[in-house]
């Protein structure tokens, strides 16, 4: 009877426990030091920068030796996945009554306490599919049209338009070769843009597992708005708050603020977030022919996972301590509130949600706007590592928020206050000043002869955005004339 109610519960909040592909159990590995490669003595001076992402190649020669430490996420054996949790055998709430909301009162409560354990391996593995092996052969040529900013297929080139688009789809894990997910480089991409040419930074690879990146991926149930409304009733309920709010912290939380405090980790990358309820909406609607609103159940949902980071700080733990940067979603949707998306909930909590723009220093057509967006970063067709020494061209909010990560690290010292951080920039930005990334720009603008001089942040002025993106099978016919 309450088995629609779970799969609600664990789709919108997505936690870890039920977010992980069961493995074999073993002992937590702890974060340890022993893993710094740098000879730099100055290292005090270097942001520690967390990446959390899928898909690191930490062979990457142009960041190898930034790395100070490599882990993967793992679950605890017999993790339940997403669709398929296991029922609550126990729950510490005893129902008032016999009703429906205090039965499922009791069902929520007991899943808190059900949770599986994730932790942190230092076991970090990528495995590359037959077809990005079979592109080995190609890689000096490719790499040097990127390089030179040339056309990548058609007249002129080795391949044709068609093979190039290929070939850039394959290095960037979209063949789904390897774990069935469009992602499976993603990680090695954010990382180099974040530490590209920037002395400034050191990083440590969090590897997680993608089901547990995207956490709203199984959302296409079909519930009705009064199922939907008692989901946003329980999770308004203070009881049901403050039983998600002081559930034990898992092993990969305790090892994840290890790793904060014992490496004074002063920024946190994370290219990847819940869905947002307009996408969630229209999925369910694709799937079931028409939706419920959703809007007051994010709202409980955020004001809930709020209440547990705030109480985890307040037991004195690190949540808060770095400045923490997310991309801002690519899926063209204005989120202002909680109501749009979990994220907002982090507003103002030493966390900048990032944008992209365009060359044009237009609001890209893909990314998201708002209110809850802070800031945009250039995040159109931009070089990006692949594994094995290759580079790509890509675009999204997925690789504005490391631009904005490697600004921050070669623009702030190690001891200014995040909060600090995220004024000043918006100071600037209120006075109307673009605020460049030093050194050699690491962007492609495929679109003109004119080459690029740094990357920039820029504030939205208004929430309409005139220019399309085009995409790179565009790009590559426009410029094979």
């Amino acid at each position: 009877m309450l088995h629609f109610l779970k799969i609600s519960v664990i789709v919108l909040i997505g936690i870890c426990q039920y977010g992980c592909k069961p493995s074999v159990k073993k002992p937590s590995v702890k974060p340890h030091a022993d893993k710094i490669v740098s000879s730099d003595q100055n290292l005090s001076q270097k942001h520690t920068v967390i990446v959390m992402d899928t898909g690191f190649d930490i062979q990457y020669s142009d960041y190898k030796d930034k790395i100070m430490g490599s882990y993967s996420q793992e679950c605890g054996e017999g993790a339940p996945a997403i669709a398929g949790a296991k029922p609550v055998e126990s729950s510490p709430y005893t129902p008032k009554d016999n009703s429906r909301y205090e039965l499922s009162k009791k069902d929520v409560i007991g899943s808190f306490q059900a949770s599986k354990s994730c932790y942190l391996s230092d076991d970090v593995t990528l495995e590359i599919g037959p077809k990005y092996s079979e592109l080995l052969n190609y890689k000096t040529e490719w790499n040097n049209r990127v390089k030179e900013k040339k056309p990548l297929g058609g007249t002129g080139s080795f391949v044709s338009i068609e093979k190039a688009e290929e070939m850039n789809k394959v290095l960037g894990g979209n063949e789904g070769e390897t774990s069935g997910n469009s992602y499976d480089y993603h990680g090695t991409a954010t990382a180099g843009v974040a530490s590209y040419n920037n002395s400034k930074i050191r990083m440590i690879l969090v590897q997680v597992d993608p089901s547990n990146i995207l956490p709203m991926s199984h959302g296409e149930e079909c519930l009705s708005q009064e199922d939907v409304n008692l989901v946003a009733r329980l999770y308004k309920d203070k009881e049901v708050q403050e039983a998600y709010s002081k559930k034990p912290l898992s092993s990969f939380e305790r090892d994840l603020f290890d790793l904060i405090n014992k490496h004074n980790v002063t920024i946190i990358n994370k290219s990847f977030g819940y869905r947002e309820r307009e996408k969630l909406e229209e999925i369910v609607k694709d799937s079931c022919g028409t939706s419920p609103d959703y809007k007051a159940a994010y709202q409980a949902m955020s004001e809930t996972i709020l209440a547990r980071q705030d109480y985890i700080a307040k037991q004195g733990h690190p949540i808060y301590k770095p400045l923490t940067v997310i991309a801002a979603g690519n899926n063209q949707i204005e989120i202002n509130s909680v109501e749009d998306t979990f994220e907002c909930s982090d507003h103002k909590r030493n966390t900048i949600v990032v944008g992209a723009y365009t060359h044009a220093k237009k609001v890209s057509e893909i990314s998201n706007f708002g209110r809850c967006v802070d800031f945009f970063a250039f995040g159109e067709t931009i070089i990006v590592p692949a594994p094995k020494g290759f580079l790509r061209v890509t675009s999204g909010t997925s690789f504005a928020a490391p631009l904005a990560v490697n600004f921050i690290a070669q623009t702030f010292l190690v001891s200014e206050n995040p909060s600090n951080i995220i004024s000043q920039i918006k100071t600037r930005l209120d006075q109307g000043k673009y605020l460049p990334v030093t050194g050699e720009t690491n962007a492609v603008d495929f679109l003109s002869d004119t080459p690029n001089t740094g990357f920039s942040l820029t504030l939205q002025k208004n929430k309409t955005r005139k220019e399309g993106l085009p995409d790179l099978m565009h790009l590559i016919k426009t410029h094979s004339k």
